[in-house]
């Protein structure tokens, strides 16, 4: 229990301070700009007003988990050739929560809520298909923080942690500003990406085999 708590501990400061950008952004928006559908029409404005920002931000919205990643490769590879086995379960770790997670259960939970999305509006419509009432939660966000926090905690340094933190909070403002989500989506998604994350840290140090030797044995 002690040995968990250690391990725990810094994976929340790292956890905190990569979160502490989404979570201003989030509360700057409405503190300065109101509610949810005040921010949904400022960023409407902005677009028409700011092509060229806009243009910038399609990189955000279409290509943002891509450097993420990267990283992460990086990590697998890095963590293979020098025979670092911790790190490669780490990795193949993450990426199969990744892929439960962020794709198939935000998929369940966007067709189960039905919630419109901003430029939808209107009422839920529990259990659709249509991509238009998918706006909870967010899968950008889910997908950004679960790879980004997932990288923080693998790599532990205090000065990468707020860098990969405000590129995964570009990532989801990306969403509302296209109109595609709104913050409630973004808080959720980041709470599944900080599951995957957590989920990464704590499940790599899980000695499978012998938890199957053990279960087979009684």
């Amino acid at each position: 229990m002690k040995h968990l708590l250690r391990s725990a501990l810094p994976l929340l400061g790292h956890w905190l301070l990569a979160s502490l950008p989404l979570l201003l952004m989030l509360a700057a928006m409405h503190l300065f700009l109101g509610s949810l559908e005040s921010i949904d029409m400022h960023w409407r404005v902005h677009r028409l007003e700011h092509p060229d920002f806009r243009r910038f931000m399609d990189i955000f919205t279409d290509w943002g988990h891509l450097p993420l990643y990267f990283i992460l490769l990086w990590m697998l590879v890095r963590g293979w050739r020098r025979g670092i086995a911790r790190d490669v379960r780490y990795v193949l770790t993450f990426a199969v929560l990744q892929a439960f997670v962020g794709f198939l259960l935000v998929r369940m939970m966007k067709i189960g809520f039905g919630k419109p999305r901003p430029d939808t509006g209107g009422l839920a419509r529990p259990i659709t298909m249509d991509p238009s009432y998918h706006g909870m939660p967010s899968g950008h966000t889910t997908e950004s923080f679960g790879a980004a926090l997932s990288a923080v905690f693998g790599l532990k340094r205090w000065w990468l942690t707020p860098l990969l933190g405000c590129y995964a909070a570009a990532t989801a403002f990306s969403r509302v500003y296209f109109s595609n989500h709104d913050s409630l989506d973004l808080l959720m998604g980041w709470l599944l990406g900080s599951y995957v994350a957590f989920g990464a840290a704590f499940l790599a140090d899980v000695r499978w085999r012998n938890i199957f030797r053990i279960s087979t044995w009684t």
